[in-house]
């Protein structure tokens, strides 16, 4: 229900970046990566700030590990890991 509603706020506010960081955080808990970071990246595009906060922010712990998350956030990528 919570995306819906945000969807209806965007209706009217389509530039609000706290609605499509909450989206994002929202379909990041659910389980819907890619959905989550499409959102995430129009929050950050509206507003810096945002990465910052995703970065730090336990609603997005599901991504921690997807590249497209850690791209959009400023992590590193995770070191491969070879034969010992």
């Amino acid at each position: 229900r919570a995306i819906t509603q945000f969807r209806k706020s965007l209706e009217k506010h389509p530039d609000a970046d706290y609605v499509y960081y909450s989206m994002a955080a929202s379909l990041a808990m659910k389980g819907e990566a890619e959905g989550a970071i499409e959102k995430l990246r129009r929050a950050v595009a509206l507003n810096e700030d945002s990465r910052v906060h995703a970065r730090n922010d336990s609603d997005f712990s599901a991504l921690e590990s997807h590249p497209g998350f850690r791209a959009l956030v400023g992590l590193p990528a995770p070191q491969a890991s070879g034969p010992e």
